[in-house]
């Protein structure tokens, strides 16, 4: 499935607040392909602390947060709601990134990213999406390829599984990151990339869904970041 929603945020009162919040999504990022190494923007040592957060669903506590009521926002709309059973629903895991010029993410899938880093155990949400901020940008696209990753094999995300299952360059679906701009998507499916940010930059929060027969390790391991708690 793909949903494209431009203007998305429309509460005015909402817009201004996440503007005027600094700490809504990082300030700048350091490397230059973003997702190089796994998990090191959700160690509190590293130079830009961008965490993994969990919210186990507006049904089940407050949205005592901006990010949180930009994730209840999402998912309740009525475009993307039939997507969810919400007595299915583990909860959200939900985090955000600044791109600035030169930086992008390479090939990936969204995935428990704690699982694989132990021991290359892929597990996927089944559902995603991106939700970029209100600074504009040029030069960055989400790239989307057809190729997917069923299942759960072991060693998934290893450049030699991946590539083969890229898009030829002219076949690649392209989105470009214009402010508030929602797109949903299998991320945990459908392989993907974001292009390098030429000027400006790229704010994106990236929120996905994990079901309740397939949750992500972290629950159990305590390394999700959990806001207002």
């Amino acid at each position: 499935m793909l949903f494209v929603v431009d203007n998305f945020i429309k509460d005015q009162d909402l817009i201004d607040q996440i503007k005027n919040d600094d700490s809504f999504f990082p300030s700048e990022m350091d490397g230059e392909n973003i997702g190089q190494t796994n998990n090191y923007y959700h160690d509190e040592k590293a130079d830009c602390y961008a965490p993994y957060m969990f919210w186990d669903g507006w049904w089940n506590s407050p949205a005592n947060s901006l990010r949180k009521k930009v994730v209840e926002l999402i998912w309740s709309d009525p475009l993307v709601a039939n997507l969810l059973d919400v007595n299915e629903v583990e909860g959200f895991e939900y985090w955000c990134r600044t791109f600035t010029p030169g930086q992008y993410l390479d090939i990936h899938v969204d995935e428990d990213t704690f699982a694989y880093a132990k021991d290359r155990t892929f597990n996927a949400p089944f559902v995603g999406c991106v939700w970029y901020g209100f600074s504009d940008n040029t030069g960055s696209f989400l790239e989307l390829h057809d190729g997917r990753i069923e299942g759960s094999p072991e060693n998934a995300l290893e450049q030699e599984h991946i590539r083969p299952l890229l898009s030829p360059p002219g076949e690649v679906e392209r989105i470009r990151s214009v402010p508030n701009r929602l797109v949903v998507f299998e991320a945990g499916r459908r392989i993907h990339n974001a292009t390098a940010v030429t000027s400006g930059k790229r704010q994106v929060m990236v929120v996905n869904v994990w079901h309740k027969n397939s949750p992500p390790s972290a629950l159990n391991t305590g390394d999700f970041y959990y806001e207002g708690v």
